[in-house]
């Protein structure tokens, strides 16, 4: 997103730079809030800038999550630990900390948790790999997200 940030305010795409295209920018900051979202409910804690890709498509950016190999744990509610990594994430994590999510982003966690919360929903999450535990962790997350409508709080220390 440096990139974006520097073609847009002619700097070098610091964080600062970033984290005011995401606050000032409406679609940029969906993108970013889901994004956030689904590595909250996978349970992946690394969620620093470079397991994030930042590209075009359909003439609007898009922010997609990659290497997802600490996702789907057991534990129940979201976590949201200092990142460890390159890049923007940590001054926008601490930026979102504890800040509401939008409707839209609500309403997709709400069709996902009643559709996979269903017996063929929770059977085709198995059939993807998941196990019984990393399934309840991953719809008691959503869960939570949804219910509280906001951000976990992030967390500071290591």
């Amino acid at each position: 997103m440096g990139k974006i940030a520097s073609e847009r305010y002619g700097g070098r795409g610091s964080n600062n730079e970033v984290a005011h295209l995401v606050k000032e920018d409406p679609e940029i900051h969906k993108q970013v809030e889901q994004a956030f979202v689904e590595r909250l409910i996978y349970g992946d804690f690394a969620n620093h800038s470079g397991n994030f890709v930042v590209a075009p498509e359909a003439g609007h950016v898009m922010v997609r999550n990659i290497d997802l190999e600490h996702g789907f744990p057991s534990h129940k509610t979201p976590e949201w630990n200092r990142v460890a990594g390159p890049g923007e994430n940590q001054r926008l994590r601490a930026d979102l900390s504890g800040q509401p999510l939008s409707k839209e982003t609500r309403d997709k966690i709400d069709r996902f948790v009643k559709l996979y919360s269903k017996e063929e929903g929770r059977a085709d999450l198995a059939k993807a790999g998941l196990k019984p535990d990393e399934i309840d962790g991953l719809l008691s997350r959503a869960r939570w997200l949804a219910t509280e409508g906001r951000f976990p709080e992030a967390k500071t220390g290591p």
